[in-house]
């Protein structure tokens, strides 16, 4: 498992871990915030692009620990939460 909590620079992270991803499937804990990602000068939609492209497939966080699957197109206008990016079945 993997936590990523790097305030905007989630984008310069999971470029610089995607062979890791590719390799070992880890389960990813992320800090999704747009704004912060944006001011950052990263595309929320860039980094939905690249987790979807190593086939991760987003869930919401609930309060009491469990998790809802949520799309892509649904991920890039949530405001601020937290993500668990499962590895899907295929290997990218």
């Amino acid at each position: 498992m993997v936590k990523i909590d790097v305030e905007g620079a989630e984008t310069l992270v999971l470029d610089g871990m995607a062979e890791l991803v590719r390799r070992h499937r880890p389960t990813v804990v992320m800090e999704w915030s747009p704004w912060q990602a944006s001011a950052a000068g990263a595309s929320v939609e860039g980094l939905a692009e690249r987790l979807a492209h190593l086939d991760m497939q987003p869930n919401l966080l609930a309060p009491d620990g469990t998790t809802v699957a949520t799309s892509y197109q649904e991920l890039v206008e949530l405001p601020f939460q937290n993500i668990v990016f499962k590895p899907g079945e295929g290997r990218s």
